[in-house]
């Protein structure tokens, strides 16, 4: 082994040194990004709120993060609140999921969300009410009603802070988001215009072309699920965007495995067949107005679920039989699987 020559010795240990502070300071300003510093103002108000019904008109205390029990579709859930926090300067968001909702403060409304339009779908997305001093210590209530049985009972999160804190808190949030985003759309486009181009000379790779088009719809998929979209988008469009990529967004990762196959690849192709002929029903559905998407999520989900869990057999079958490509690929397709089925859970 060849040594370093004693006069360069000195600048390559300051040359190290100086690499190994900007990494530190590298690490210290992203770290900000996710922990910003106007974001410590934000307070949850997940506790100290009461509830009634109109068909069970004495309040009951609501524990945090919990569904009202014996809400029925439709009907309007009443959930109050004494602000004992200081109110100075600061701003009330309210987040609500496929729910209309009139906030008040004591007797006063201060909010109302904007009515569906011509559907039964009202759609997600936050509400930023200013707050007064001589607010402290009044009475919030929120009446919350949702057509659909899952959201019907269900007081979603509640923050109080200045207006700068809280915009800190959705993008410091979306920011893991927004970079994933950003990687796989590049490489997302990249390889379908590489695809496009290799099939216009002759050569085929749609295993290129299904793979940037996973990884587009998959970055597109998970800022979807951020708090960011209810601030870009009305709040049906927002709610219709998510759950539109949660009906698409595995096909073309599907299709991707299915070039590498080698066994079953008849059972893969009716598998497929079934999935886009779900998609095209599930959005002609909805946009004949015959059903809501949100309706629609448990027919989604199982569809996904049982269409995919062959999938995952064959995928195994395939490195059992010593395919190679699958081989190489298995640690990427177990984060894919896993990252799949929770979003299924979770939907």
């Amino acid at each position: 082994m060849k040594l370093l020559p004693q006069p360069l010795r000195p600048a390559l240990c300051a040359a190290a040194g100086l690499t190994l502070a900007l990494f530190v300071f590298t690490i210290g300003y992203f770290s900000s990004y996710l922990f910003p510093y106007a974001d410590q103002d934000v307070k949850g108000l997940s506790d100290g709120w009461s509830y009634s019904t109109e068909s069970d008109p004495v309040p009951h205390e609501l524990p945090p993060l919990s569904k009202a029990d014996g809400v029925a579709p439709d009907e309007t859930l009443t959930v109050t609140r004494t602000l004992r926090e200081e109110t100075g300067l600061s701003v009330l968001m309210i987040k609500y999921y496929y729910q209309t909702v009139r906030v008040f403060l004591d007797d006063r409304m201060l909010w109302e969300s904007p009515p569906p339009p011509a559907r039964q779908n009202p759609g997600a997305g936050l509400a930023f009410l200013p707050l007064k001093e001589e607010d402290q210590g009044k009475k919030i209530r929120l009446e919350i009603t949702s057509p659909y049985d899952s959201y019907s009972g269900v007081l979603m999160p509640v923050y109080l802070g200045g207006a700068a804190a809280l915009q800190a808190k959705i993008f410091s949030e979306a920011i893991p988001h927004i970079f994933f985003l950003f990687v796989c759309t590049v490489i997302g486009f990249f390889f379908l215009i590489y695809s496009i181009l290799a099939v216009y000379r002759g050569h085929k790779e749609w295993n290129s072309f299904f793979f940037g088009l996973f990884s587009v719809l998959l970055g597109f998929f998970c800022i979807s699920r951020d708090d960011l979209i209810y601030l870009l988008f009305p709040p049906v469009a927002a709610t219709d965007i998510a759950i539109s990529l949660h009906t698409i967004y595995l096909i073309p990762l599907m299709a991707y495995l299915y070039c590498y196959f080698t066994k079953h690849r008849k059972l893969v192709r009716v598998i497929l067949a079934v999935l886009c002929a779900s998609a095209v029903l599930f959005h002609l559905l909805y946009w004949t107005g015959l059903c809501e998407f949100p309706s629609l999520i448990p027919v989604i989900n199982w569809t996904l679920t049982l269409c995919f869990l062959p999938i995952v057999g064959l995928v195994l079958y395939e490195l059992l039989h010593g395919n190679h490509i699958i081989r190489f690929l298995f640690p990427i397709i177990i984060l894919v699987i896993v990252f799949s089925v929770g979003t299924i859970l979770l939907y």
